[in-house]
């Protein structure tokens, strides 16, 4: 009986393992320069607008652009805490929609796009890195070693 209850855990924690990985939840990294660091992989649209709603700091945030227009188009009053947008993969932002933001940055790579995101950094301030798609993992872990080499 026990052996089927160990198993039964096992099922679950991977099932559970497994939703997080296709909608994934937010993660605390910190500070850096001040700032409060969170990374979020695969997030809902409707759950990064409540999350952003809820900071109490202005944010910088990156995501692919396909991820910005879909939370903006879902709620566009979401761009009111923030201090910056900056997309670093898919194409275009649609510049009227994100006309009220501060600084609206479009990169190419994530690399420069964290470039951007050290020049636009705030004394007080949230940092939201969002990544989905195939290329999630790879995003992430440029985003920690990026960490690894600015945090003190």
């Amino acid at each position: 009986m026990k052996q089927v209850q160990t198993n039964h855990n096992l099922l679950e924690a991977r099932k559970k393992a497994l939703e997080n990985v296709v909608n994934g939840s937010i993660r605390p990294h910190g500070k850096l320069w001040g700032m409060d660091v969170f990374s979020w992989g695969n997030p809902h649209t409707e759950l990064i607008a409540s999350t952003i709603h809820s900071f109490p700091f202005p944010v910088i945030w990156l995501a692919s652009s396909e991820l910005l227009a879909a939370v903006v188009s879902f709620d566009a009053a979401v761009l009111r805490n923030a201090h910056a947008v900056i997309s670093y993969a898919g194409g275009a932002l649609d510049e009227d929609k994100f006309r009220d933001v501060p600084h609206v940055v479009t990169t190419n790579d994530v690399e420069t796009a964290f470039q951007k995101m050290n020049e636009l950094r705030l004394k007080r301030g949230v940092i939201l890195f969002c990544h989905a798609g195939t290329d999630a993992e790879h995003y992430e872990n440029a985003f920690k070693a990026y960490l690894e080499l600015h945090q003190i």
